[in-house]
């Protein structure tokens, strides 16, 4: 009779503490390269927001997307562009708001709370228009003198984007009041009017724009 060697107990026990450390150690590795893709993921999203932004003022003898009536984000010609469906509620140039979720920051609470506008993800910048006249405020693009220094959308939560360099969690019933957030291991995904993206660190934020009024402005050409 052949002698069948079994596992004691000790030999089972210590398999199990080698696959828990082991998990232990995989898990986080895991779960940081799932927050990278989605950071990236975020940063594709504003690219192309960005270069849907250039496109835009091509056909509009340079100007930017004007802010409001109608938003940015209900603009049909802008939807196109980034291709987000195109739904006139009636005879204006209003489209349905939502957007599709692979649009959006994987992090927002547009997505992970199914609140599907962009309002919810990103911000356009406030900083180069007027206090007063921010609803029919519209430049070129020509009269901005850095584009590679003045940010066009931020990761945010609301249609206007609001710097400062406090790191809140992002909450299900946030407010859509401006508020710049921080989702990405506390950084913050900009997009940029020539066209890239960075990801900026609350001191940077801090140091270039906090506590300033028309922070972009000091980009534009006078009298232009």
């Amino acid at each position: 009779m052949k002698c069948v060697r079994k596992f004691t107990l000790i030999e089972l026990l210590t398999v199990v503490a080698i696959v828990t450390v082991l998990a232990g150690m995989l898990i986080p590795v895991l779960s940081g390269a799932r927050a990278v893709a989605r950071q990236i993921k975020c940063t594709g999203n504003l690219k192309s927001f960005t270069q849907a932004g250039a496109l835009y003022a091509e056909s509009f003898s340079d100007y930017w997307i004007p802010p409001a009536n109608p938003a940015w984000y209900d603009r049909i010609e802008f939807r196109r562009l980034v291709g987000a469906s195109v739904k006139p509620k009636n005879s204006l140039e209003n489209a349905e708001s939502a957007f599709p979720a692979g649009m959006l920051c994987p992090e927002s609470s547009a997505v992970r709370f199914n609140r599907p506008f962009a309002y919810f993800s990103y911000g356009v910048t406030l900083d180069n228009l007027s206090e007063e006249n921010y609803r029919r405020y519209a430049f070129r693009l020509p009269r901005i003198r850095k584009p590679s220094g003045a940010a066009a959308w931020f990761d945010a939560v609301g249609v206007y984007a609001t710097t400062n360099s406090n790191c809140f969690t992002e909450q299900e019933n946030e407010i859509p009041n401006g508020r710049i957030i921080y989702r990405h291991r506390k950084m913050l995904n900009a997009g940029f009017f020539d066209g890239h993206v960075a990801s900026l660190s609350p001191g940077i934020v801090a140091k270039h724009w906090d506590n300033r009024l028309s922070q972009f402005n000091r980009y534009f050409y006078e009298g232009n």
